[in-house]
């Protein structure tokens, strides 16, 4: 590759020029994912093991995201978050539930779930990047449901869809750190 090929001709000057010690630490390639269809999904997490059980279903639709994007016009928007990733790009999350299917307080638990997800995407266990997530409908349990259930339903719901949404590995971007040196090109 001609970036390794680069790095070690600095790394040959800096040794046999300049006879400076220095610590080449391998690079990770930042690889990116995201999608490039719109999937409708749905999961249901059901656990019973004696006593309170795990009840969660959350129904999503996974979309790609870009800038200027125009809202959801099929369905009724209660809430919407932005959320710009450390790693590039955004999360754009709405809340489009109607009715109380799903109570308010599992919301945030259905939105972590995504975002643990995102964090280790389903392709390659990269960053995850540029989706809108639209949670419309699900069912909860009086007894039986809890912030666990929610986070665990909408994190694989995520993930369902966006293997299912024609993912794809976006091209790395790379970043190189020199401390310590003064314009060495120009020496």
């Amino acid at each position: 590759m001609q970036g390794e090929l680069h790095l070690a001709m600095v790394k040959w000057m800096i040794d046999n020029i300049y006879h400076l010690q220095v610590e080449f630490v391998k690079p990770k390639i930042p690889y990116r994912e995201t999608i490039r269809q719109t999937l409708d999904t749905s999961y249901r997490r059901k656990k019973q093991s004696g006593g309170a059980g795990q009840f969660g279903e959350v129904n999503m639709k996974v979309e790609p995201y870009y800038e200027g994007m125009p809202e959801p016009t099929d369905v009724s928007i209660r809430n919407k978050e932005e959320i710009n990733l450390p790693w590039g790009g955004k999360l754009v999350f709405y809340n489009c539930i109607v009715g109380g299917v799903i109570d308010a307080r599992f919301l945030p638990s259905i939105l972590k779930g995504v975002m643990e997800k995102i964090k280790e995407g389903p392709l390659t266990g990269s960053y995850v990047r540029d989706v809108r997530v639209i949670v419309y409908d699900g069912k909860m349990h009086a007894v039986d449901s809890n912030d666990i259930a929610f986070k665990i339903a909408g994190m694989r719901a995520f993930k369902q869809a966006f293997i299912q949404a024609d993912p794809k590995i976006l091209e790395p971007v790379g970043e190189i750190d020199i401390w310590g040196l003064k314009n060495l090109w120009a020496m």
